[in-house]
């Protein structure tokens, strides 16, 4: 690990000698005007983005090369930044599931600022295929888990699910890389070390997937490119909100394989 976070410094060394970051977090507001950002209206309160904004300087001051991170591209086709990334994926959780309790929102603020904060440096390298990997390597070597149980910011077991759940696999499984009988072990033996229900656990982790993938599509401002994982009303050009589940209605596809899980798990309800 010490190895990793050598070369996550060095790589930050060369990058300052190329001028490529300053040393200073991006402004923490998304540049509506830029030509990777759709023009949308969005309400002030789903503007206000403070929770991640206060974790965001706190890890960044704590740490001056994770605060880099923040400001670099995360390799994406539209370009976005992680600090961007971050912010369309807190907005798309406030605009689908702000009626969550507290400890829901707690937790998300959370997960929005660590589930990619390894991704910059496998992206400069080419190397996304392991972008777990350099996230692990990143809150791990620059212990940021202790950090920020240590100044009561959040709770260890917190932090601990949040790190199962950016692990828990439905995208590899929605890709047909991982089977139905992968993602259900999968699930069953992160849920049992973090002491949850696996359908607890299958809920959490797909509030996350939602986001993460919401942060990609129009409504939020970003330039349209996972509406396809979604179900949309097109009257209201928005997506699909299941009630009695308390998520979102993925597209056909991908909403049979969803149930196939809730049914191995015998989920009836969130």
């Amino acid at each position: 690990m010490q190895l990793v976070t050598n070369l996550i410094k060095m790589f930050f060394i060369v990058l300052l000698c190329l001028g490529v970051v300053d040393g200073r977090l991006f402004s923490k507001d998304v540049d509506k005007n830029s030509d990777k950002c759709q023009k949308v209206f969005l309400s002030q309160d789903l503007q206000d983005t403070k929770e991640v904004d206060e974790l965001i300087g706190f890890i960044s001051e704590k740490e001056p090369f994770i605060g880099n991170l923040f400001s670099m591209p995360v390799g994406v086709e539209d370009g976005y930044t992680l600090r961007e990334h971050i912010n369309y994926m807190f907005i798309h959780y406030k605009m689908y599931f702000s009626n969550l309790d507290q400890s829901v929102n707690r937790f998300m603020s959370l997960i929005s600022v660590l589930h990619d904060i390894g991704k910059p440096i496998s992206a400069a390298i080419d190397r996304n295929d392991i972008q777990l990997e350099y996230t692990m390597s990143v809150i791990s070597d620059f212990n940021v888990v202790e950090s920020l149980v240590k100044e009561g910011k959040f709770l260890l077991d917190q932090c601990q699910l949040g790190i199962m759940i950016m692990s828990g696999g439905l995208g590899r499984y929605f890709q047909n890389e991982i089977s139905l009988d992968q993602i259900i072990e999968n699930i069953k033996q992160k849920a049992f070390k973090v002491q949850m229900s696996p359908c607890r656990f299958l809920y959490l982790l797909t509030v996350y997937y939602q986001c993460d993938a919401g942060a990609y599509t129009h409504e939020v401002g970003a330039k349209p490119r996972l509406e396809h994982l979604f179900t949309y009303n097109k009257d209201e050009d928005r997506k699909v909100f299941l009630e009695d589940r308390g998520r979102l209605k993925f597209s056909d596809k991908l909403e049979m394989m969803y149930r196939d899980i809730e049914r191995r798990l015998e989920c009836r309800s969130f």
